[in-house]
């Protein structure tokens, strides 16, 4: 990820507009990295682990996983269930 990309506070993002960075728990406090190019969203893994690119419509798949995600790690937190 090019170092335009501010870091962030944990638990908070930071973004230039096409590059957004959240930081990430563990030991190195490695982030997650998002990038759009040429409509394409691309997926940064921490520690230089590689990318993901996906088009318009595997983005949109994703995120709707993501916010399925989401919601069932808020039941397990709210029962205590946690693993942080």
């Amino acid at each position: 990820m090019p170092p335009a990309v501010a870091s962030a506070i944990l638990g908070r993002v930071r973004s230039d507009g096409r590059e957004w960075r959240v930081e990430a728990e563990g030991a190195r406090r490695a982030g997650l990295g998002l990038g759009v190019t040429r409509g394409t969203v691309e997926i940064f893994l921490p520690g230089g682990g590689g990318a993901v690119a996906l088009d318009l419509q595997q983005a949109v798949a994703f995120r709707a996983a993501l916010d399925e995600a989401v919601a069932v790690a808020r039941i397990d937190v709210r029962e205590g269930l946690s693993l942080l």
